[in-house]
């Protein structure tokens, strides 16, 4: 009985050679995931692989004998880039890059690029080994981390710049009352206590104080409700035509009723803008208060209105110690209180709300000043259309 062992016929085999160019032309043609494709000496294509069609869009016909740097941006094309490259890949070997790459279709995707130099055995240069990976998903996704991570460290910062004002605002209110509160309780007492042995002439005088105080104390209330809606998100203003001349001249004669160093160089003619008419005197009565309050010696101040095809803009003019360019950096900013004197007053809120205020309303608050030579402060509103 003949053996198993000769029961079936030997089969024989033999290895390919995978160094072979047939080999190497199959494994690199088969390969859908990646573009593998050499260049000339000059960086023109001259072999193409499926990957390659997949990722760039063209067909083999369509792209051999071109040069590579049609896979580039034009701006980097434009730069050299693609020389560069290819330069580099030269002098150490190869080169790796990650970047902007082009589609036929005008389309890009984010490439992480090998360039390898392929030299003869005597070391001439031959062309070059091209192989790109496409990594738009992945640099979608690190952008949309940094993007995640840009978002938490905003919040964090606006976090941290709210709680700083909360505890600024705390200090500001605790500092800010206490003087006039001391005041109102002071002549409040004085009245009570000697009411009948005060002539007239004494009570109505601490009685204007105290109207004066609570004046004071109101303005201050109002200004913590402001900035504390601008914080929020909730400064409302209304929206009408309203003319600006009228309210400029009653902004002017609350500050200075005498008009004795406010001067009012208006046109006769109403000059209709768009905005809340209570909050443009507002800011008017805070920009002219200023002028005034930095003009020492009795110098006057001047206030215009200039009218524009889409805009008007009232410009105050003081002669005071103007602002350096330093602080003007600062004056927008709540609880800023700048100026080169020592009887610098207030909450240091009140051009933090009006520039507010403007914004809201479709304006800007502008202003101009040098040390020594003045400020002019210039508020500019839509005009109704």
């Amino acid at each position: 009985m003949q053996g198993c062992e000769g029961s079936a016929a030997k089969t024989s085999w033999t290895r390919p050679d995978p160094t072979s160019e047939e080999s190497l032309r199959l494994m690199v043609g088969s390969v859908v995931d990646y573009a593998i494709f050499m260049l000339d000496a000059e960086g023109r294509v001259v072999t193409w692989n499926e990957g390659a069609h997949r990722l760039k869009q063209y067909s083999e016909d369509e792209i051999l004998g071109r040069h590579f740097s049609v896979f580039y941006p034009p701006e980097d094309a434009a730069a050299g880039k693609p020389q560069r490259l290819l330069g580099e890949a030269m002098r150490g070997g190869r080169v790796e890059d990650e970047g902007w790459r082009v589609r036929k279709d005008g389309s890009l995707f984010w490439a992480d690029v090998v360039i390898t130099a392929l030299r003869g055995p005597s070391g001439e240069l031959r062309g070059f080994c091209k192989v790109t990976r496409d990594l738009s998903e992945r640099k979608q996704a690190e952008d949309e981390l940094r993007a995640a991570v840009e978002r938490e460290r905003v919040a964090m910062d606006q976090l941290r710049e709210t709680d700083r004002r909360r505890h600024e605002l705390i200090r500001m209110v605790a500092h800010d009352l206490r003087a006039p509160v001391g005041v109102m309780h002071g002549t409040a007492d004085m009245l009570l206590r000697d009411w009948g042995r005060l002539d007239e002439t004494v009570r109505l005088r601490l009685i204007g104080t105290l109207l004066n105080t609570s004046d004071r104390l109101r303005g201050l209330v109002d200004d913590v409700l402001d900035v504390a809606r601008i914080d929020a998100g909730n400064l409302e203003v209304e929206s009408g035509e309203v003319d600006l001349v009228a309210v400029v001249r009653r902004a002017a004669g609350d500050v200075d009723p005498r008009r004795e160093r406010v001067h009012v160089s208006v046109t006769e003619e109403p000059i209709s803008v768009r905005g809340d008419e209570r909050r443009i005197w507002q800011i008017l009565l805070n920009l002219v208060s200023n002028a005034v309050k930095f003009s020492p010696g009795g110098e006057p101040v001047t206030v215009t209105v200039e009218a524009g095809p889409s805009s008007a803009t009232v410009s105050i003019c003081d002669r005071g110690i103007g602002i350096s360019d330093e602080d003007q950096r600062l004056l927008f900013q709540p609880f800023a209180r700048v100026g080169t004197t020592t009887t610098t007053k207030g909450t240091g809120l009140g051009l933090y709300i009006a520039h507010a205020l403007a914004a809201a309303q479709g304006g800007s608050i502008a202003v101009q000043s040098a040390p020594a030579a003045g400020s002019t402060f210039s508020l500019t509103l839509p005009r109704v259309a």
